[in-house]
């Protein structure tokens, strides 16, 4: 059933199995299959329960390391992302952990602190699970565990993290804001353009991950910032003592002077499209 997609059917076979035969020798692969079924019907609180049980009963096993990782998805999932931390900080103190769980420990970290807008804390954690993946790729030999190998750049763990230290910098840039006097323009100008190329590397990097998610998501985000920065400068505050025909004429330049960066935005987002249906990408971005 589960291999179907028939996660309720499934659910109520495993639970079934427990209360039937709680001996059967299957008690923990059931409980940990009945937390993967509860998260599919995005019944998180049922899926939470069922893998505390398998982290609280069999804390030893590798199956409480794969259970703490699906109680940070939960937390995630419930925008529970200060609970997130706790979680991911006990898996990294756990014994014999390979160098991919410690790539998805960090990934999830810095996905949970970037929504808590703790973007120091957020790029480091993607910054350190990109640093492992490419430890991993120098350290790897013929006698490397497939569990120490490096993943592919296409790998979700790896590609959030490029989109993330991109929405990062993204994030930064919106925060500025263009106010008199003059002086404080032309600074925070010079800071939104440092920002938007420091995110627009970032967003390149997941795009040429090749992930079919994270790819066009990154892309879509290039043309967002620009446009971003368009309508920036157009919300940018003018001298109070311009008149109705002076701030006419004032506008009607800033938009032919602007006009590049729309441009600049429609051909990303073409681009993009393209990319995505050459992928048979279908998602939200698209």
């Amino acid at each position: 059933r589960y291999r179907e997609n028939d996660y309720r059917g499934a659910l109520q076979r495993y639970e079934l199995l427990l209360t039937h035969f709680p001996d059967s020798g299957y008690e923990r692969s059931a409980t940990y299959n009945i937390g993967l079924c509860r998260a599919h019907l995005e019944d998180w609180e049922g899926a939470r329960e069922a893998f505390t049980m398998i982290v609280d009963r069999w804390p030893g096993r590798d199956d409480a390391t794969d259970a703490l990782f699906m109680i940070a998805e939960v937390e995630s999932q419930l925008g529970n992302y200060e609970a997130v931390v706790p979680v991911v900080e006990r898996v990294l103190r756990r014994a014999r952990l390979s160098q991919r769980q410690r790539i998805e420990a960090h990934s999830r970290w810095g996905a949970a602190t970037i929504e808590m807008r703790d973007y120091a804390g957020a790029e480091q954690h993607y910054r350190q699970a990109i640093r492992l993946n490419t430890q991993a790729a120098r350290a790897q030999t013929d006698e490397t565990p497939p569990s120490d190998w490096p993943y592919e750049e296409w790998n979700p763990w790896i590609a959030s993290a490029y989109f993330g230290i991109g929405r990062i910098y993204h994030d930064l840039f919106l925060e500025i804001k263009l106010v008199l006097p003059e002086t404080e323009i032309r600074s925070a100008l010079l800071d939104k353009g440092q920002l938007l190329e420091q995110a627009r590397q970032a967003y390149l990097d997941a795009v040429r991950s090749d992930n079919i998610y994270w790819s066009p998501a990154a892309g879509f985000m290039i043309g967002q910032i620009y446009e971003d920065f368009y309508l920036d400068i157009l919300a940018c505050e003018v001298p109070h003592e311009f008149d109705e025909v002076t701030l006419d004429s004032y506008f009607d330049q800033l938009r032919e002077y602007l006009d590049p960066l729309l441009q600049r935005a429609m051909s990303v987002y073409e681009d993009n499209l393209a990319m995505s249906q050459r992928m048979g990408a279908d998602s939200v971005w698209v």
